[in-house]
């Protein structure tokens, strides 16, 4: 349902908050984070492999996302 989607969504944006307070992140660099997010969840199936390469990058920087885009 959306209702699930949307909640999975927002588990996988919480995995990616910093565990450790020292290194917190500001709330613009959580909305790149969720920016990038948006991109790969936007992708469809056909796109498995071109998403799979997206993970091998060091970092989902936005910058970084748009080039491969």
């Amino acid at each position: 349902t959306l209702i699930a989607r949307i909640e999975n969504g927002m588990s996988k944006v919480k995995e990616l908050r910093p565990s450790n307070p020292s290194k917190a992140c500001t709330i613009e660099e959580l909305d790149q984070e969720l920016v990038c997010m948006a991109m790969v969840r936007s992708l469809g199936e056909e796109y498995s492999n071109f998403v799979s390469s997206l993970m091998l990058l060091k970092s989902l920087d936005k910058e970084e996302m748009k080039a491969a885009f």
